[in-house]
């Protein structure tokens, strides 16, 4: 007798419950969907327990009538498409036909539907994969399914739930996604009689942002659109001052459908770069839309990924929005717990301290500094930030704090600088821009530098020496492990060329692919500048804090340093009146 056999169904529909119902959320999310492709305009979700005893979800939708209702909970029975080319450009959420029969074949589910043409609604009970009898009942217009029990058949896979308070969570993230994605429709979700979401429908994206985040979320979020050929991305992203402590607030959409995909979590991180300190990430919300024949949803049991075709387009597009729109918005960090303020509906991490000597290094101040010279930047063109008269550009020093900090003054209030982070701000901008040009400015040594490392640095310097040479370095190789360095960037001055290159030869190990090279340079840039920049406690004139704010205002992300710590805290006129009683 041979070996292998036909699965029985209700067998096969377990396995196929185990790729798809993973969880309550998970019965949540197929259900709510089914309601959006019937266009429901009304949808509300009732859970009891975390949805191990119960999840309801009734729709104002299209509905069933009772040939549909018999044909729903049977595997690959579907109404989203009708041969296999139409997989190619779907346009609704669901199409596989697993979803109902699924979760029927691990639960005890009452289907109820009456379409706007019958006089009554049909009702259909299905326990652990049996159907009943089909019954008449009365019912309006759309669709209502009970499920209960989860998982009462499956104990193998019911002990792997978790406290009804995380299951619940779970489906108020889900019913949240898709809340945003359908800012349109109305959703209700109830847990165990308490609303925990109300969102009625929306006049705009923004509007539904606020429903579920709050008011003082949505403040945090510069809004951001752009378009490139047949694709085009908006949403909204947190200023740089407002992060979090890992990616699960970072929220991706494609034709409206919630995924998670790799590609645009990294060019998130690209937009980013620069601006935020390390271990930290920003509040993002990503509306991508795709032609249909340019994305393959069928690439996952739970339809949570999807595959792109211009993957590589897509992720320059979604860096450049994001990017663009936080260069032009330049926001500055507000300085707290000066004056009463109302807290905003999630509670915002404490900002991240800064530390002088996590930037400045060991060399004396006088003898990285003497020389010191800010260069004239590219001009940059206004914007929608400082049209509304709140940029940078008419700020006036009124001294030092400490020789570390310049105080400045401005129509809204008082500005603090920290001196050394905005100078390796410039300074970065500049070096970048002068290796892409490759007309770094450079200095030659009176006497070769002569720089031995051991084995592992030397060769990393030796693959790096062509970008080195871009940011204005010389080397000669000298033996095995030795180098001659006989000019190095004039913006150094009289710094420390060989710790600064020891340090460089640390940022350059890793793969060197096209993309990690123009990392590289990135790094390399960012720790000459660190290198460069003048440090705390040193001195400053007047003119040269004049100086310094004035090129800070020509970059083009003055919010922070390269390592994305903030160059600039403001503390507003109204709010130091606050303090001091006058209002």
């Amino acid at each position: 007798m041979g070996k292998i056999r036909v699965l029985d169904e209700r067998t096969a529909n377990q396995i196929a419950a185990g790729e798809v119902v993973e969880r309550p959320a998970s019965v949540v999310k197929e259900l709510v969907e089914n309601s959006l492709d019937a266009g429901a305009a009304d949808i509300q979700i009732r859970i009891a327990r975390g949805g191990e005893e119960e999840i309801r979800v009734l729709d104002d939708g299209e509905g069933m009538d009772s040939r549909d209702l018999v044909l729903a909970v049977r595997r690959h029975a579907t109404s989203k498409i009708t041969r296999l080319e139409e997989l190619s450009s779907l346009g609704t959420l669901g199409f596989r036909g697993e979803a109902l029969p699924s979760v029927a074949s691990v639960s005890r589910v009452t289907l109820e539907s009456r379409t706007g043409a019958a006089g009554e609604g049909c009702r259909l009970r299905v326990e652990g994969g049996a159907v009943s009898p089909l019954e008449s009942v009365g019912h309006p217009r759309g669709t209502t399914v009970t499920v209960r029990s989860l998982f009462f058949n499956a104990p193998a896979r019911r002990k792997f739930l978790r406290a009804a308070s995380t299951e619940t969570g779970h489906v108020a993230d889900v019913v949240s996604r898709i809340a945003l994605a359908h800012f349109d429709r109305r959703f209700l979700l109830e847990s165990d009689g308490k609303t925990l979401l109300d969102a009625p429908p929306a006049s705009h994206r923004g509007e539904r942002v606020r429903q579920i985040f709050g008011s003082g979320i949505a403040a945090q979020l510069v809004p951001f659109e752009r378009q490139a050929g047949p694709y085009r991305v908006s949403g909204f992203a947190s200023r740089p001052d407002f992060t979090r402590a890992s990616t699960r607030d970072q929220w991706i959409f494609v034709n409206g459908r919630p995924v998670r995909d790799r590609g645009i979590l990294h060019a998130v991180s690209g937009a980013y770069h620069t601006l935020l300190p390390r271990g930290r990430h920003p509040f993002v919300l990503i509306f991508l839309e795709v032609p249909s024949d340019r994305v393959d949803v069928n690439v996952h049991p739970a339809k949570w990924e999807v595959r792109l075709a211009d993957s590589g387009a897509i992720h320059e597009l979604v860096r450049l929005a994001i990017r663009s729109s936080l260069n032009e918005e330049r926001p500055v960090a507000r300085l707290e717990g000066l004056a009463p303020a109302p807290a905003p509906a999630v509670s915002r991490p404490a900002a991240v301290p800064h530390h002088p000597a996590q930037s400045a290094h060991s060399a004396p101040a006088a003898a990285a500094t003497e020389s010191w010279e800010f260069s004239p930047g590219a001009g940059a063109a206004t914007t929608l930030f400082e049209e509304a008269g709140r940029g940078l550009r008419n700020l006036v020093p009124l001294g030092q704090y400490r020789e570390s900090y310049i105080l400045a003054s401005d129509a809204e209030g008082l500005v603090i600088v920290d001196q050394h982070v905005a100078h390796e701000r410039i300074l970065y901008e500049q070096i970048l821009r002068e290796g892409e040009e490759k007309s770094a400015r450079r200095q030659a040594l009176l006497f070769p530098l002569t720089l031995e490392l051991d084995p592992a640095r030397a060769r990393r310097l030796e693959e790096g020496r062509e970008d080195l040479e871009r940011l204005g370095f010389l080397l000669e190789p000298f033996g095995d492990r030795t180098f001659l360095v006989r000019e190095v960037p004039a913006v150094l001055g009289t710094g420390d060329a060989g710790a600064l290159l020891r340090d460089l030869a640390d940022d350059l190990e890793g793969p060197h692919g096209q993309r990690s090279m123009e990392r590289v340079r990135d790094r390399l840039a960012a720790t000459t500048a660190c290198h460069a920049a003048v440090k705390v406690n040193f001195p400053l004139t007047q003119d040269k804090m004049s100086y310094l704010l004035q090129e800070l205002a020509r970059t083009a992300s003055p919010m922070t340093c390269p390592h994305g710590r903030p160059i600039l805290l403001r503390l507003p006129h109204r709010d130091l009146e606050k303090s001091f009683h006058r209002r």
